[in-house]
């Protein structure tokens, strides 16, 4: 197993199959942003602003603020 293999973002390879579906899952996602693009920039900004507490927070209270970039990047995940 490589390096890569023990990160949280590998993922294997999938083969054609799997490369259609996520594929298809992309452009799901990339119509449900075009249906609803005041939803995606709402998330984005709380995302931004999360971002920004973390890093004010990052020397007094650092595991907090990686709390809040986990939360930011659980968003951009959705």
């Amino acid at each position: 197993m490589t390096t890569f293999a023990n990160t949280q973002s590998y993922l294997p390879p999938l083969g054609l199959k799997g490369a259609l579906q996520r594929l298809a899952d992309e452009v799901s996602a990339l119509a449900q942003a075009f249906a609803a693009p005041t939803k995606l920039v709402a998330e984005v900004e709380q995302m931004r602003a999360l971002q920004q507490r973390a890093d004010g927070m990052q020397h007094g209270d650092p595991s907090a603020a990686a709390q809040l970039r986990r939360q930011a990047l659980r968003l951009c995940r959705r």
